[in-house]
């Protein structure tokens, strides 16, 4: 039997449809273990935003002001429950109770390092209570209005010496036999790390990462883990905001999936970058991504298995890239782009990709640099690699991704792109393509992005067949 880890984003933690939902899926006997972000309130209020500037507050007046800002978050809570329908009076006690009660500092540490954590602690000590509302509000609905037991885990009251991921993993693997009586799980989607007195966390946005940790947990358990992603839609070979003729991605790879989510600039809004990972891949989980509420919604499955057939599957733009040249002769001396990209590290400024030739390479970034970084950086490069080489650095070019599985199997994609471009009196102005044939990299100048993503669009995808 299947076994279904679901992230359940802010929008659908207030959504009554979600417990009804799951209430559905446990009927047919399903296994189901849920990741929950924090609840997406009324007027669109972010929770881990009020909880961020509750502690700056706290950090300048104390605890006093503060508290007024989280006592206020905490009355947006209840209506909007009141409002979703999903408020009853024993709700707002419990929640009370677990406010009033809350612990300050989220992650939780043994006694011995508590002290010497405090200082570290500054920027997380409330961040993780919206996401263990959302459980506990999760949690109250499937037991009182659908009469469903289920196992919640407060990562906020384990304690431990190592780090709360290994103190959860080791929580879960105790409480498997509960839950599979049970029949759902419930784990607040944010997860504090404690080890030693050196902290991080997986933090706000990181419930896919949590759905994640959990699929894979219970993959080392011997549970045939499916990852869901809940989204309006299911993936699209293109942004759907931008032109209608878009088609459902049904199946496409790990590889190819991680390549969308890397282009999240161009709209991709596919997945949280970290949610492709190496012990998904290696535990064969597939991941769904589709629409629950919507009978008989298109899902796109990632997995190991793609059609033969699939070629280009995804075409969509970056914006405001910009491009650092380096040419000269000689350039195969290996200490070249060593000392540039120490350059650029210095500077806090990441490669996004590199394009070389005999005489030059290229190299584009995501960080849009002004005149005068522009120049400084110029400079900087300048005198580092010596006045053999020139360096030359430009904004506003535009990136196009096309993306997709087995372009090895689809002989002459290259002649259709320019062909397609050149038809419509577009310049390409730079063009690599991945060792691993699943991604096509395009750049043109900023007025003509639209343009030439509707053009490829239509040939490469819509004109496919």
């Amino acid at each position: 039997m299947n076994t279904h880890v679901i992230k359940i984003g802010g929008e659908n933690a207030s959504d009554p449809r979600t417990a009804e939902w799951l209430a559905r899926e446990n009927q047919d006997g399903s296994k189901i273990a849920v990741a929950i972000s924090a609840l997406r309130t009324r007027w669109q209020l972010k929770t881990t935003d009020e909880l961020m500037r509750a502690q700056q507050v706290y950090n300048i007046s104390g605890m006093n002001e503060s508290s007024k800002i989280l006592e206020n978050l905490f009355q947006i809570h209840i209506q909007t429950l009141k409002e979703a329908k999903m408020y009853d009076p024993d709700l707002e006690e419990k929640l009370r109770f677990l406010f009033s009660s809350y612990f300050p500092y989220d992650l939780a540490f043994s006694p011995d390092i508590l002290e010497q954590a405090l200082t570290s602690v500054q920027e997380q000590r409330f961040i993780g209570y919206g996401e263990v509302m959302s459980a506990h509000i999760l949690s109250h609905l499937l037991d009182t209005r659908f009469q469903i037991a289920n196992t919640l885990i407060d990562h906020r009251i384990l304690k431990t010496n190592t780090s709360l991921s290994e103190t959860l993993k080791k929580e879960i693997g105790m409480r498997v036999d509960q839950w599979i009586n049970t029949g759902i799980m419930i784990v607040p989607g944010y997860v504090s790390v404690a080890n030693q007195s050196i902290l991080s966390a997986y933090g706000r946005w990181y419930t896919d990462k949590m759905a994640e940790r959990v699929a894979v947990w219970l993959a080392e358990l011997g549970h045939n883990s499916i990852l869901h992603i809940q989204k309006q839609d299911a993936l699209r070979s293109s942004n759907p905001t931008n032109r209608n003729n878009t088609q459902i991605l049904e199946n496409l790879s790990y590889y190819s999936a991680a390549e969308i989510t890397g282009a999240r600039g161009a709209n991709a809004q596919v997945l949280n970058e970290n949610t492709i990972t190496r012990d998904l891949v290696e535990n064969n989980i597939p991941v769904w991504v589709y629409n629950p509420f919507e009978k008989d919604a298109p899902k796109s499955v990632i997995s190991k298995k793609w059609s033969e057939k699939s070629g280009i599957q995804f075409i969509d733009g970056r914006d405001h890239v910009s491009t650092i040249a380096i040419s000269g002769f000689s350039m195969s001396w290996p200490w070249l782009l060593a000392r540039v990209s120490d350059v650029l590290a210095k500077e806090n400024i990441s490669i996004d990709s590199i394009v070389s030739s005999e005489t030059e390479f290229t190299l584009t970034t995501y960080h849009h640099l002004d005149e005068a970084t522009k120049k400084t950086l110029e400079n900087k490069l300048q005198g580092e690699i010596g006045e053999d080489y020139s360096v030359s650095i430009k904004n506003n070019l535009w990136l196009i991704y096309c993306i997709g599985d087995n372009l090895t199997g689809h002989p002459g994609q290259m002649e259709k792109i320019s062909t397609a471009l050149a038809d419509a009196n577009i310049d390409i102005e730079c063009l690599s393509q991945s060792r691993g044939q699943r991604a096509v990299t395009i750049g043109v100048s900023s007025e003509n992005l639209q343009n030439a993503i509707d053009v490829l669009h239509e040939t490469l995808i819509e004109n496919k067949n």
